[in-house]
């Protein structure tokens, strides 16, 4: 199990971000949360199997989607929170 906050910033509020990564999340059976925050970036907590997790974090550095446009990447090793499922707050 791996455990890993993540913080995107760039375009990546008001282009469906949170539901790209929501969905994809949930396609790679992980857990966590993925929030905006007040300076535009977009914060995510998310669990699961550790390449798994190394991949959902390939997709988000990407773009998820064609109008999202990530120019920075912070990701941080966490505690798991025993997330029983991806949701967007």
């Amino acid at each position: 199990m791996k455990a890993v906050k993540i913080i995107a910033s760039g375009i990546v509020q008001g282009v469906g971000f949170r539901w790209a990564v929501a969905k994809k999340a949930r396609e790679f059976e992980l857990g966590g949360k993925v929030r905006n925050q007040a300076n535009g970036s977009v914060y995510i907590e998310v669990e699961g199997a550790e390449l798994v997790i190394d991949e959902f974090i390939d997709f988000i550095n990407q773009g998820p989607i064609p109008f999202a446009h990530v120019k920075n990447l912070q990701v941080t090793t966490a505690t798991p929170q025993a997330y029983h499922t991806f949701y967007i707050e």
